[in-house]
């Protein structure tokens, strides 16, 4: 039975390098909470590291929908937000120091990036992610709203978990710690 709606995988659109040390970050820390703008597949993998403090919001109605039809299927609940608009906005609703780990794969990068620092939600030692951070000029002012966060970057083959059939693409993710 051939459907138009993407199945949803447990497996993140990002380098395997950068999954590793994703992994390897998450597992050493203890019960990590994770915030990630733009759901999909990296939301069926954090549910796996993080399933009772995991807070996805997705702007798009039809990903909301089939992230929330995964989730009902895999008995998993997470703080999942449908936010059409402003996303960024949502930073102000949790408290300072609250984030292990922040993922940045959405629309408006810069604006959670920005929103992100505003409201110092990232606990010491936390990691904001920039997916595709190679991806377009605007991304490089990230460097001046991180200033003073130790940085690093990834880069490498990215596989399409949607989509194995389509060839693997060069992809990079910086990272800064606070």
């Amino acid at each position: 039975m051939q459907t138009d709606k993407p199945i949803i995988v447990p497996v993140p659109w990002l380098s395997q390098a950068v999954i590793d040390f994703i992994n390897q970050y998450l597992n050493k820390t203890p019960s990590p909470r994770i915030l990630e703008f733009g759901s999909g597949c990296s939301t069926a993998f954090f549910a796996t590291h993080a399933p009772t403090h995991l807070v996805s919001i997705e702007h798009n109605p039809k990903w909301f929908e089939l992230v929330q039809d995964y989730l009902v299927q895999h008995n998993l609940q997470i703080d999942l937000r449908l936010v059409t608009s402003n996303y960024h906005e949502e930073c102000a609703k949790f408290p300072a120091n609250y984030f292990d780990f922040v993922l940045i794969d959405a629309q408006n990068r810069m604006a959670c990036l920005q929103a992100i620092k505003d409201y110092d939600i990232v606990k010491k030692g936390g990691i904001v992610m920039l997916d595709d951070s190679d991806m377009y000029k605007k991304y490089q002012v990230a460097d001046q709203v991180m200033q003073g966060w130790p940085q690093f970057e990834l880069s490498g083959l990215k596989q399409n978990p949607l989509n194995l059939a389509e060839a693997p693409k060069v992809g990079a993710a910086k990272w800064w710690v606070k």
